[in-house]
């Protein structure tokens, strides 16, 4: 169980689904759908767990240009391009990274977008700290952790609220 829950506020359970290896648009088709069952009270709030194949997404904040690879050479590498409604501009996915997709009432909790990612951001950072790594909080929204490789990787938040 995910737990989420302001400061002030009693703590808030969330079901915590594992899909495994899913494409892409397998999973945004399933997360529409559990948006629209969230949104109808139908179910509880629901935590998505997958890895993706090879793919690139663009935000629609993104631009194009910013993708430093053509599409001719994303197709013989075997990476999806996916223009999404989502923020942020070009981010990857791939295998042996764990993606999550969070579809909470905010209403519930603290209807606060804004806070709701920074909550998502801290829950990263003492994961991150959990298996020895350091992350921390950039200006925009996401998080940097460092391995003990010494490599950076970018911990990044998304929403699906709608």
């Amino acid at each position: 169980m995910l737990v989420l829950s302001p400061p002030d506020r009693e703590m808030k359970q969330a079901l915590q689904v594992d899909l495994g290896l899913m494409a892409y648009a397998e999973a945004w088709a399933l997360q529409r759908r559990v948006v629209a069952a969230r949104k109808a009270g139908a179910i509880e709030d629901v935590l998505l767990l997958c890895e993706h194949p090879h793919v690139i997404t663009q935000g629609r904040s993104g631009k194009r240009e910013n993708l430093l690879a053509s599409e001719h050479v994303l197709k013989q590498k075997g990476v999806e391009f996916h223009a999404t409604d989502r923020g942020g501009d070009i981010t990857y996915h791939g295998p042996g990274q764990i993606v999550g997709y969070p579809i909470f009432n905010l209403g519930a909790t603290q209807r606060d977008v804004v806070w709701y990612v920074r909550m998502l951001e801290e829950a990263m950072i003492r994961a991150t700290a959990e298996f020895g790594s350091v992350a921390l909080r950039v200006r925009e929204f996401g998080c940097r952790a460092r391995t003990p490789k010494r490599s950076w990787l970018r911990l990044e938040c998304t929403s699906a609220a709608g």
